[in-house]
């Protein structure tokens, strides 16, 4: 049991890197430029002025630097708990976190309340009418499910 549990602890760290790199790589593969979706959000015309600006912010985020320079400052500030600022609400993004996690928590609970409420009756159901007509007849689905992953 102590070498399984510790097996699964030691792929956690795995898992963990390999979650934080999925994350990066979709928030880099949304289009557009956050720098000049910034500049250009008043619809005026490219200029000089602009370019500049447009090379100030993406010295501020960091976008100037190599890719996996910006993975590791990401994850280094992620592990601190620092998640930047949000630019449309122009405010710390943990406060934003914080305002909105205790009813995220809510909604996990009554989610969970419900799946109980609903997966007990059920199983007792199915314990107490194990080889019925209702109970047997989504076998074969489930074996062939079973079959072709």
């Amino acid at each position: 049991m102590r070498t399984y549990a510790l097996r699964r602890l030691l792929l956690f760290v795995p898992t963990l890197v390999g979650a934080s790199l999925l994350i990066f790589v979709l928030m880099r593969l949304v289009p557009g430029d956050i720098a000049e979706i910034l500049v250009y959000q008043t619809g005026s015309e490219a200029s000089a002025v602009q370019q500049k600006q447009i090379a100030q912010i993406r010295r501020e985020l960091g976008l100037d630097r190599p890719v996996a320079v910006q993975y590791l400052a990401w994850l280094r500030d992620a592990v601190r708990g620092d998640f930047g600022f949000s630019y449309s609400q122009r405010r710390p993004v943990s406060e934003i976190l914080a305002e909105r996690f205790p009813r995220s928590m809510e909604l996990a609970v009554l989610t969970l309340a419900l799946a109980v409420a609903w997966s007990i009756p059920l199983g007792v159901v199915s314990a107490v009418r194990q080889n019925t007509w209702p109970m047997a007849a989504p076998k074969p689905a489930l074996i062939s499910d079973c079959i072709w992953r």
